[in-house]
């Protein structure tokens, strides 16, 4: 999912298109795709994002064009045209294809969405990542989905605290990119948490 207007980002840059450490959101999101076990994988452009269309072209990536009215109603775009998918947005630049496959390997029939319980986060986030399981505990939506007809969702938790690291503001990529080359002391906070 690569089609949004990343209002709160306030650069003049494609959100897709910036760059943590050496490589751009959508190639890290890519790679995830990659190292996974899919077969085939689209990057979900909008007419916001013609930056990235012609990047993905560029780097051989299929691309597909959605209507840009929001992410439910581009992901509801995608469902009506493709049948059930496996989403990643492309501001969560720590899923990996082992994030991916663990999220098939747990696939039924209703939709999943990979989740990280906020009691192991220890940055701030915005409230809008946050919300409450049936089991009465925080959770953190991750980006990760598998998208079907039905409108129950069923939740993956994983324990990574970097799969909630979502980049909305220029201080979130400072942030991720203080993760990718200091990863220990985020795996420290994780360890003091437990």
């Amino acid at each position: 999912m690569a089609g949004g207007r990343s209002k709160r980002l306030q650069l003049d840059i494609e959100k897709p298109l910036l760059r943590l450490g050496n490589k751009t959101l959508l190639e890290r999101s890519a790679e995830a795709f990659i190292d996974s076990s899919v077969n085939r994988w689209l990057v979900a452009c909008s007419r916001w994002t013609p930056g990235t269309a012609d990047f993905a072209h560029r780097m051989g990536y299929e691309c597909i064009m959605t209507p840009g009215i929001g992410y439910h109603e581009d992901t509801l775009d995608l469902l009506e045209r493709f049948g059930r998918f496996i989403s990643v947005n492309a501001d969560v630049p720590f899923v990996s294809g082992k994030t991916i496959d663990m999220l098939i390997t747990n696939i039924s029939s209703r939709s999943l969405s990979a989740v990280v319980p906020s009691a192991i986060v220890d940055f701030n986030l915005s409230d809008q990542s946050r919300f409450s399981g049936q089991d009465g505990k925080e959770y953190i939506w991750v980006g990760l989905n598998y998208v079907t007809p039905d409108p129950d969702t069923d939740y993956l938790s994983f324990d990574d605290p970097k799969l909630a690291i979502n980049i909305n503001s220029s201080e979130d990529l400072g942030f991720a990119e203080n993760v990718l080359y200091n990863g220990a002391r985020l795996g420290t906070l994780y360890n003091n948490n437990r």
